[in-house]
């Protein structure tokens, strides 16, 4: 069986994902929301466990220190070479840094 399309991904109502009902956006959010926070606590722990500050990091992922903090506190989202180049200050595997 094939997945939807995203475009056709429909709420617990069977909405269209455009016309989702409140209670389901919220829950995206939420979902969303716990996912950084558990990535951001990840690295955290990492960096912590490598004896490195935020500085550290934040320099040697070319990211601004108030960004990297963020990050951390799960307040902002990550790209995907991001990843990689945390992976790499922190001395672990990319897949090392999912929750």
């Amino acid at each position: 069986m094939r997945d939807e399309a995203p475009s056709l991904v429909r709420c617990h109502h069977g909405r269209p994902r455009s016309l989702r009902c409140t209670q389901c956006q919220l829950e995206d959010e939420n979902v969303r929301f716990s996912v950084q926070m558990a990535f951001g606590a990840r690295v955290r722990s990492l960096r912590e466990s490598a004896d490195l500050t935020e500085r550290e990091v934040a320099n040697a992922i070319g990211i601004s220190l108030s960004k990297f903090c963020a990050l951390e506190a799960g307040r902002e989202n990550v790209r995907l070479w991001d990843i990689y180049r945390l992976a790499r200050a922190l001395g672990c595997q990319p897949s090392g840094l999912m929750p």
